[in-house]
């Protein structure tokens, strides 16, 4: 009997980890009470002292005997105490049928003031969630190739980039600058912004977009419409992403020139887009990195994923706001002239950008 005892206290001490309950009978209609005229079924109308119901052969097997009482109760089996004065246990009813050798048994609760609504009795079954194994499908291998060429190309301009210009790269790469209000100092860069180091500098942004892009492509398929079988698809998916990057900068680009020339802000021209390819090559600089590693090692999820994925919408809404301090803190014009400038160069684009990225 302490045996029984100690398997049960485990059960009930025990939150059966890595699983998950499935309900298989609720046992109040089979209730019975003990009268003067034996075993009845019980009403529910007033409240009693002990609950009886029968276990038959055919009943529960692989269950477990659920008991939640809002007073503690005591739990007898063929009118021997199996568990006393608790509120919540769980019993393994084979283990009860090999303990007690019966295949029939009837189990009383007893307590105080008993009924329906104080009292459940169930028949429950776990079944197991499914565990992560050493043995859990990877990625495949052309992706993980993929990555390992893509990244190295990345890495290999970045040191191209750092080694024909370190000031340039170092205003690149300036996370200060970017939420700075004072831009004085960075007029000799905004003014060679069309300069081949620049150049170079969004050629090198637009193929880490869309590393950045196929990244999240390849663990969330379901978002694009894209569906390559083989490396030569991911390196040419990748240079078709590459590609209508480079063209949305041209676009931006032309944009702010041509919206700053008709509002006379030529001199912030370079200051907003210059920033904007800096804010978004840094996100996506540290993202990539990021889920580079954890594509290679599989340690975050799909949900991470999902995570940068909207993080990137929630971006171009955050660099508006941005925007507009630091063209207000540098043009004089009026709230409705800059708010008209806002939507021309940054509102319109982004929404037309989030559309396409979460149709």
């Amino acid at each position: 009997m302490k045996q029984l005892l100690v398997l049960l206290f485990t059960f009930r001490s025990l939150s059966l980890l890595a699983q998950h309950e499935v309900l298989s009978a609720d046992l109040q209609p089979h209730w019975r009470v003990h009268t003067d005229s034996g075993y009845v079924a019980y009403d529910g109308i007033e409240p009693v002292m002990a609950i009886h119901f029968l276990v038959h052969a055919n009943t529960g097997h692989g269950d477990f005997l659920k008991i939640h009482a809002k007073e503690a109760v005591s739990v007898f089996l063929n009118q021997q105490l199996v568990i006393a004065e608790r509120e919540a246990l769980v019993l393994s009813i084979d283990s009860l049928r090999r303990e007690f050798a019966q295949d029939d048994f009837m189990i009383s609760i007893y307590g105080r003031e008993m009924a329906k609504n104080t009292l459940q009795t169930t028949l429950v079954h776990y079944a197991l969630v499914e565990g992560k194994s050493i043995h859990e499908k990877r990625p495949p291998m052309y992706a993980i190739d993929f990555v390992l060429i893509a990244a190295g190309i990345i890495l290999t301009l970045l040191i191209v980039i750092i080694k024909l210009n370190p000031k340039l790269a170092s205003d690149y790469f300036s996370v200060t600058k970017i939420f700075s209000l004072r831009e004085s100092e960075d007029s000799i860069v905004y003014t060679r912004i069309t300069s081949s180091s620049n150049f170079l500098f969004y050629g090198f942004s637009s193929l880490t977009i869309g590393f950045f892009l196929m990244i999240l492509f390849i663990n969330l398929p379901g978002k694009w419409l894209m569906r390559p079988a083989t490396l030569s698809d991911l390196m040419q998916d990748w240079l078709l992403l590459s590609t209508l990057v480079i063209v949305v900068f041209s676009i931006k680009m032309l944009i702010i020139y041509l919206f700053a020339s008709l509002f006379q802000l030529r001199d912030v021209a370079g200051m907003q887009f210059f920033n904007w390819a800096r804010l978004f090559f840094l996100f996506v600089g540290f993202s990539t990195a990021l889920l580079s590693v954890s594509m290679l090692t599989r340690v975050m999820a799909e949900p991470w994923f999902n995570f940068f994925y909207v993080s990137s919408g929630v971006l171009l809404i955050l660099w508006i706001v941005l925007a507009f301090f630091k063209i207000a803190s540098k043009a004089r014009l009026s709230l409705f002239h800059l708010f008209s400038y806002l939507c021309a160069t940054e509102i319109i684009p982004s929404l037309i950008v989030l559309k396409i990225l979460y149709y």
